[in-house]
């Protein structure tokens, strides 16, 4: 019979992202099926109190980037005191610790935790690569688990043994969405009562794409002369895009609310949720918008595609294309009928494909594809 897992997970992330919201998700969801679990987080981390106050078990350990040695040494000792058949690295620098702690976690060598990573970004494993030691520590990975095909197909023309990736791709709990009390997003950022508006969400960082999302606004405006741009999110491009919506012109039209603590109740204030990613994984929030019954606009790109369906649920369009981008939520915007049955279709799919129990049962099946026996009694 199968028999309970007891898993460790590590996250070197200090910052509340999406894969920490997706960590969470899984932790939750292996402990309500009786599977053991221990979180591993830096002493600073957003993630630690949420963890906490979600009743799982939390590990506070200082960790300065994948070549801090005393981190490796530190992680070393918890593994041996803790003796885990399986740990999970939830972040790229959590992997190049684990890659080197599990080497001399147990004796014999063939007793060691089975490591398992998630690989959320659609790049190439090389692309920071020094002196590529970054294949050596993916080729260390007994499983990768691909947030999407998009990722997985970098993956593995990166030369990556096909067999050792699985796509597990990214869920969430669409009831944490609808049942979240709805925000006023135009009075909270002092918009027009009658403001037709657009929600971003995502850290102000290039791969998001947000100055492409500004560059499309001037166009929107000359056709909805109701619009308005709200990016919730934070990053080191704040100054850049503030800048860049005064240059156009719009800057009353912009707002950048910063890192949102009740970000599930705004998704119901938005006409039209766009993601104008350059690069993305899949694109949780997305599915948060989907969920909440939103129209979507997004760049065809990474696993976008995977999540969106063109002339479905919203549209896709090339990224880095400010005027298509432009056309695309304008013609949201302009057709309520088209926007509230893009909107229903998107909502229906979440539910039938992109829940957390689906990512979780699929995560546990890559566990178990790794350990002796596939995880099971004699």
């Amino acid at each position: 019979m199968p028999r309970a897992l007891a898993t460790l997970h590590v996250d070197t992330e200090r910052a509340w992202r999406g894969g920490e919201q997706q960590m969470a998700y899984l932790l939750d969801g292996l402990r309500r099926r009786g599977h053991g679990v221990v979180a591993v987080v830096p002493p600073d981390a957003a993630s630690r109190p949420r963890l906490e106050a979600m009743g799982l078990e939390v590990v506070a350990l200082p960790m300065r980037g994948e070549a801090d040695l005393f981190a490796v040494l530190r992680l070393r000792r918890l593994l041996r005191a803790r003796r885990p058949p399986l740990v999970h690295a939830h972040t790229s620098h959590a992997h190049g610790l684990l890659a080197w702690a599990v080497r001399g976690s147990a004796r014999p060598a063939d007793a060691r935790p089975r490591l398992v990573v998630s690989r959320r970004v659609d790049l190439s494993i090389y692309r920071h690569s020094f002196l590529g030691l970054n294949g050596r520590k993916y080729r260390r990975a007994d499983r990768i688990l691909c947030v999407s095909e998009a990722v997985r197909r970098v993956l593995q023309a990166d030369g990556l043994d096909p067999e050792r990736l699985v796509v597990v791709r990214d869920a969430i709990d669409p009831e944490r969405i609808r049942r979240a009390t709805p925000v006023d997003v135009r009075v909270r950022c002092g918009l027009p009562a009658d403001a037709a508006l657009v929600l971003a969400v995502g850290a102000l960082v290039p791969p998001k794409g947000h100055e492409h999302l500004l560059a499309a606004l001037p166009r929107v405006i000359a056709r909805v002369p109701r619009a308005h741009v709200v990016v919730a999110g934070e990053g080191p491009l704040r100054a850049a895009l503030e800048a860049q919506a005064r240059a156009l012109g719009c800057a009353d039209r912009v707002r950048l609310p910063g890192a949102i603590d009740d970000l599930p109740g705004w998704f119901a204030a938005a006409d039209v949720v766009a993601m104008p990613s350059v690069q993305e994984g899949l694109g949780t929030s997305l599915l948060d918008a989907m969920a909440a019954g939103r129209p979507v606009v997004a760049s065809s790109t990474g696993g976008i595609p995977e999540v969106v369906r063109d002339g479905v649920d919203g549209r896709l369009v090339p990224p880095a294309d400010p005027v298509a981008l432009a056309d695309a939520l304008a013609e949201v915007l302009l057709d309520p009928a088209r926007a509230g049955a893009w909107g229903r279709a998107g909502s229906a799919r979440v539910d039938a494909e992109f829940r957390v129990e689906r990512m979780v049962d699929e995560t546990v099946a890559a566990y178990r594809g790794v350990l002796p026996d596939g995880g099971m009694d004699a």
